[in-house]
């Protein structure tokens, strides 16, 4: 319900921006800032909630690689493929089998640079509440929501008091 109203903001917000286009610039500023301090709060939240779960640590194995085929957007270049391999951890918690994918999507090169290679161990973090929910135990896969949450958040505050600056200075000038 949320995205829906977000989605139906967008239309609303431009159709304010060029009816009101002496303040339009303003509105905006302030709605893209109202959507990336959401965003940062999520991500802040979520790293919250996955703080509060309790962890163990398994060693899991590259059983295998996933492949992924893209194609350009673009009509010039629509014949350019990328192929993305996600490496497949296969590990085992509590006596019971379990699979999961990699954090990195690899392309080509920077798999055969620095990807894990079939049969390679990974040191895995596993939520007791819900093992199938396995990520790799690194550093930025135990932080990403929290990095974004507080980017996203920071972006925000900047937008804010350059849009309040904006105000004041239009109210007395």
């Amino acid at each position: 319900m949320l995205f829906l109203a977000f989605i139906l903001s967008i239309p609303a917000v431009i159709i304010g921006a060029f009816v009101f286009e002496d303040i339009g610039g303003l509105l905006l500023i302030s709605w893209f800032s109202l959507v990336l301090g959401l965003i940062g709060i999520g991500g802040i939240l979520r790293f919250r909630q996955e703080q509060l779960l309790a962890y163990e640590l398994v060693e899991g194995t590259v059983i295998s690689l996933h492949e992924n085929t893209r194609y350009s957007d673009e009509p010039e270049h629509f014949r350019d493929q990328q192929v993305f391999i996600n490496p497949v951890i296969e590990y085992f918690w509590r006596g019971q089998r379990y699979t999961c994918g990699a954090l990195m999507n690899y392309n080509e090169h920077a798999y055969n640079r620095f990807g894990p290679k079939i049969g390679d161990k990974l040191s895995l973090s596993v939520p007791v509440q819900q093992p199938e929910a396995a990520i790799e135990h690194k550093f930025l896969a135990r932080y990403s929501h929290l990095i974004i949450g507080v980017m996203a958040l920071s972006i925000s505050v900047v937008l804010a008091v350059l849009l309040l600056t904006d105000i004041v200075a239009l109210m007395h000038g």
